[in-house]
């Protein structure tokens, strides 16, 4: 009698499936023993090559001490409720000079399994709780909506999909893409703009 074992499923569940004498002829009085093998498969991505990383400009005068700007990335409202969360989900710079500076988050995804992940990236407002407000510095309200899509492919794990989308503020819900493609961006596509307006004051001669 001639056999073949196979595992169904596993690799769709993100799992590699290793077989021992997985096949072969059963004779008389000879017991066939199959070994199946299940190793989770994972792939880690970094936030540089995922385009987790930008720019911040300042219109109307240059950085200075002092000055400090956070950034935030988090699962999006219609993830998946198991969705990975990066190492890194904050990324604080302080800029002294200039007016323009780099961002990066330094995070690291593990995908696990396949299936489609959706991340928003946005700026810090200060103005929502009154505190850390730069006085005269108009807020970025931006949104940028990171996809990845994660697929098996010969019991290996890939990467299959990158879609980076922006919105003038999230709450609106219009995205316009930028990017998507199966390749991993290397162009900072999150670009924050903040705006420096000199404060009016009012001065009273006697």
């Amino acid at each position: 009698t001639n056999y073949k074992v196979e595992e169904i499923g596993a690799d769709k569940d993100g799992y590699l499936i290793d077989y021992a004498n997985e096949t072969g002829t059963i004779t008389k009085r000879k017991t066939a023993e199959v070994t199946v093998t299940n190793t989770r498969n994972k792939v880690e991505v970094t936030s540089t090559d995922l385009g987790i990383n930008g720019i911040k400009t300042l219109d109307g005068r240059e950085f200075k001490e002092g000055d400090q700007f956070k950034f935030y990335i988090r699962n999006s409202a219609n993830a998946p409720k198991d969705q990975p969360t990066p190492s890194e989900t904050k990324c604080v710079i302080n800029p002294t000079s200039g007016n323009t500076a780099n961002i990066d988050f330094g995070s690291t995804f593990t995908f696990t399994k396949p299936g489609k992940y959706i991340y928003i990236i946005s700026e810090y407002q200060p103005q929502h709780d009154g505190t850390e407000i730069i006085p005269g510095v108009t807020y970025d309200t931006t949104a940028y909506r990171l996809t990845v899509e994660t697929e098996l492919e010969k019991n290996e794990l890939k990467i299959s999909k990158i879609t980076i989308e922006s919105s003038p503020r999230e709450a609106v819900g219009q995205w316009t893409p930028l990017y998507e493609g199966d390749t991993l961006p290397k162009k900072q596509y999150c670009a924050f703009n903040n705006t420096y307006k000199p404060l009016e004051q009012t001065v009273a001669l006697t």
